[in-house]
């Protein structure tokens, strides 16, 4: 899917060659290293930042409900913890708290 360049100052957008267009700069995101990115932010909007840092918040915080999805389902590495607990609600070994 292609995008055209938008029309309000700084925005970015991706284009199909892996891509993105700021009104400043153009600059491959397939191929950067961390070095390119941290340079690449720093010539940033302070408004570009600010929607960057809430993107990577958002990221973050999938990545940790991903991690505990597969960590307590069935044959994850807590599963076993998760059982032993609900076997001890199931006995009537479980006091909630106030």
């Amino acid at each position: 899917m292609s995008t055209e360049a938008g029309s309000s100052p700084g925005e970015i957008n991706r284009i199909p060659q892996g891509l993105a267009i700021s009104p400043r700069v153009v600059y491959s995101l397939s191929a950067m290293s961390l070095a390119e990115i941290e340079k690449a932010v720093q010539g940033l909007t302070p408004e570009e930042l600010t929607k960057l840092a809430a993107y990577i918040i958002r990221q973050d915080k999938l990545g940790w409900d991903e991690q505990l999805e597969e960590d307590f389902s069935p044959g994850g590495k807590h599963a076993e913890a998760l059982s032993r607990i609900d076997a001890e609600i199931d006995a009537g070994k479980f006091t909630p708290m106030p």
